[in-house]
């Protein structure tokens, strides 16, 4: 016989699956889902952490550039409110003769930040030199240095 096909009282074919048989089907999944869930939570951590680092390395290259272009001095304020991973972020501002102008602010969530206090881009496009760390729920880092010249290195670890 090569599939089921079952008869009923008046005589026609029915051909389906048993109630038991979506069950088995159904209770598979939900082992399958309770395996991946966890698997998913970490990854969807870990690549908003090198969102944020990425996001912060673009904008460290952007304000070095528009510094040396502008000839302005811009500044990146961090604010590190530790333990409080939702308040954390940084500012922008530029100077303009003696004013000090707001470009813009970022929040980084659900990172916490730690490091640096700020980075400041003078016309000449060196930078004062910091390291700002950003940590994730789980425990991965990722450790942003900024160099003299303004270039970054990202170091991603498990601590």
């Amino acid at each position: 016989m090569k599939g089921k096909i079952r008869h009923s009282a008046t005589g026609k074919r029915n051909s389906g699956f048993t109630l038991i048989e979506m069950m088995i089907v159904v209770a598979i999944m939900a082992i399958l889902f309770a395996i991946a869930i966890p698997f998913w939570t970490t990854y969807r951590q870990n690549a908003e952490l090198k969102s944020a680092a990425g996001n912060i390395v673009a904008d460290i290259a952007d304000l070095k550039a528009r510094a040396s272009t502008e000839r302005l001095t811009y500044t990146m304020t961090f604010t590190n409110a530790t333990g409080s991973p939702t308040t954390d972020g940084y500012r922008i501002t530029r100077q303009v003769g003696g004013a000090t102008e707001n470009v813009s602010s970022k929040s980084v969530k659900p990172i916490e930040m730690t490091g640096a206090d700020e980075i400041r881009f003078d016309a000449r496009g060196t930078t004062s030199e910091g390291e700002i760390k950003l940590k994730n729920s789980n425990g991965r880092t990722a450790t942003i240095n900024v160099n003299i010249t303004g270039r970054t290195n990202v170091q991603y670890s498990n601590s």
